[in-house]
């Protein structure tokens, strides 16, 4: 229950990246659910016209005479393209351009044009086949040695991936040709918002990498810290506890132990006001918190014993004595060395009471020069900049990086494979993130 307040306490300024992070990824899983729900027909280009004259001006260009080839005789009967396979890349457009030579000894008036069912090996998605047509009867024919520029409004799919097939050009007196076709998409696709893929690559990245900060933060920093404030918590309530019990010790003895009260009292004061002002501690701060409030327990407890046992050993008319000379064992030795100490009165012979010297005090303040408070602000201020530069900076390289390596080399970049693989990266940059991917066993 404790650890449970001190983690509200604490850590309520770092919970909130993880808490955007969850929402980002259930937002880029909504928008990814929606995409891969939406009918094939939200990505396709408008059907393919069925009147002759926007056709032929839709599809092919006006032919036009092109130099006699070389190897015009072995391509006789032949219907070539330009380029002789299409590999098409879905970034500003959903048409593929091509050229169609008539190599043939025939004048060709009409040219149809289909492609296969189309498929992605990776995912097994499909776009469905398409057909158009190009009528010459309105102009002139594609006699031979003519050639016709082709521009085809390709159907395409919502989904990433590199869709191949066939692509098949028939003439009207016979004569064909087909070429190989593959189109290649970056997902999730919509014609009316093509960067939409690459709005997700920087969402992903932002939901991974500060998962990784976050979390790296949480187990290098703040869970160091709150496991030192839960030991200072500890001991603050051993304190209380020490001084309620010497307290109930002293009224019943009728006896002041007054070197021990005010050393006491000032390690409880000074260990209340740290718990208090947590903000702009450091990890080290506490752990030397720990090491010296650790120490102070010790020495009560040992202390405690001392008095305790004197009360039942001792005569009661050396008690106070006794008690006194206990209380004037320095504090400022190890744990050990104090126990000593202590014993060594114990067994000592009775002596008279005297009145124990006050020691100064170990370590004399020493006001430090231009400590002001607006200077340590303006040092907290420009140290809390740099750190959110440096920051930024490192975001940049490592978006950068994710767009050099994932995106920009990779046509089909958008199944949810490729965003797992980006986010499984982004989450593995810092030593924390690597340590969870790695826990996890090889498959």
């Amino acid at each position: 229950m404790m650890r449970s307040r001190l983690s509200r306490t604490i850590l309520k300024g770092s919970s909130w990246p993880v808490a955007c992070g969850c929402l980002c990824v259930m937002l880029c899983s909504l928008c990814a659910g929606a995409a891969h729900s939406a009918p094939q027909t939200s990505a396709q280009t408008p059907a393919p016209p069925t009147n002759v004259s926007e056709a032929r001006a839709n599809i092919c260009s006006t032919p036009v005479a092109i130099a006699p080839s070389s190897t015009q005789g072995a391509a006789l009967g032949k219907l070539t393209t330009d380029p002789t396979q299409l590999d098409v890349k879905m970034f500003d457009g959903s048409a593929a351009s091509l050229s169609v030579v008539n190599q043939t000894s025939t004048v060709i008036r009409k040219l149809s044009v289909s492609t296969s069912v189309l498929l992605d090996g990776k995912t097994g998605e499909r776009i469905p086949a398409t057909a158009w047509e190009a009528d010459f009867d309105a102009t002139a024919p594609l006699s031979p040695n003519q050639r016709t520029d082709c521009r085809l409004p390709l159907t395409l799919s919502n989904h990433a991936g590199a869709y191949t097939g066939t692509l098949r050009i028939d003439g009207d007196s016979g004569f064909e040709g087909n070429l190989p076709l593959t189109i290649r998409i970056r997902g999730p696709y919509f014609p009316v918002w093509r960067d939409l893929p690459l709005i997700f690559l920087t969402i992903v990245f932002g939901v991974g990498w500060s998962l990784s900060m976050t979390l790296d933060y949480w187990f290098t920093v703040k869970r160091p810290l709150l496991d030192q404030v839960v030991t200072l918590k500890q001991i603050q309530t051993a304190l209380a506890i020490f001084l309620s019990n010497l307290a109930k010790w002293e009224q019943k003895n009728g006896i002041t132990l007054i070197n021990t009260d005010i050393a006491v009292t000032y390690d409880k004061s000074d260990l209340d006001g740290l718990l208090l002002n947590l903000a702009s501690k450091t990890v080290a701060d506490m752990q030397q918190a720990v090491e010296r409030f650790t120490t102070s327990s010790a020495l009560n407890d040992e202390f405690y014993t001392a008095i305790e046992l004197s009360v039942t050993k001792i005569p009661l008319a050396n008690l106070a004595a006794l008690a006194k000379q206990l209380d004037a064992v320095s504090r400022n030795q190890s744990v050990a060395a104090y126990r000593t100490a202590l014993l060594s009165v114990l067994t000592a012979p009775p002596a008279a009471p005297a009145l124990a010297a006050i020691a100064p005090p170990a370590f004399a303040f020493q006001p430090g020069g231009n400590l002001s408070k607006a200077t340590v602000a303006s040092l907290h201020r420009r140290a809390v900049l740099m750190d959110w530069l440096k920051m930024f900076v490192v975001a940049v390289v490592v978006w950068l990086t994710a767009y050099t390596v994932y995106y920009a080399p990779n046509p089909s970049f958008g199944t949810s494979l490729d965003y797992i693989a980006l986010f499984l990266w982004c989450l593995g940059l810092t030593a924390t993130g690597s340590q969870i991917i790695s826990t996890v066993p090889k498959p």
